[in-house]
């Protein structure tokens, strides 16, 4: 056999090998599985951008709030 007779046999020889490779590793390492919920917190910690003592709570305990509702 000359040099590009086997040149020529062994690029798909490679490519098998790669692939089987490729294959293995992922039949061997699994994917980290997608976890999904819901958190409940019982206590949330509000700080306000400026200093100074809160008037009045409009929302109580158990209200539903809204992004950019106005809290105290």
């Amino acid at each position: 056999m000359n040099t590009k007779t086997k040149l020529i046999l062994a690029i798909p020889a490679a490519i098998a090998i790669i692939s089987v490779a490729v294959l293995l590793m992922k039949w061997i390492i699994p994917d980290r599985p997608v976890v999904t919920g819901i958190v409940e917190a019982k206590e949330i910690d509000v700080a306000s951008k400026i200093p100074g003592r809160v008037d009045t709570v409009f929302v109580h305990e158990g209200d539903h709030v809204q992004k950019g509702q106005v809290l105290a």
